[in-house]
């Protein structure tokens, strides 16, 4: 469910939004599966994505692929959290 969700999410007219929060309901907890729908879906709500990986992601691999993949989105916050653990 959480890969056809992804491939939704790079064809117009579907709700990126509904389809983020499906993705991440249906992710192990982990990220993995946010990193590769913020991949298909750049100009998702990058915030709520960015917030769910630095809530889950516990060794910071998908944090860091998020970095690269939005060229450095809302680095402060990124700081910020990594700055704390």
């Amino acid at each position: 469910k959480g890969t056809f969700c992804i491939g939704l999410a790079s064809e117009e007219g579907y709700n990126k939004d509904f389809l983020l929060n499906k993705v991440m309901e249906l992710d192990s907890n982990n990220g993995s599966m946010v990193i590769e729908f913020v991949k298909k879906a750049p100009n998702c709500d990058l915030n709520k994505a960015l917030d769910y990986l630095l809530k889950n992601d516990k060794h910071g691999k998908y944090i860091l692929e998020f970095v690269h993949i939005t060229n450095g989105y809302n680095a402060d916050k990124i700081l910020e959290h990594c700055i704390r653990f």
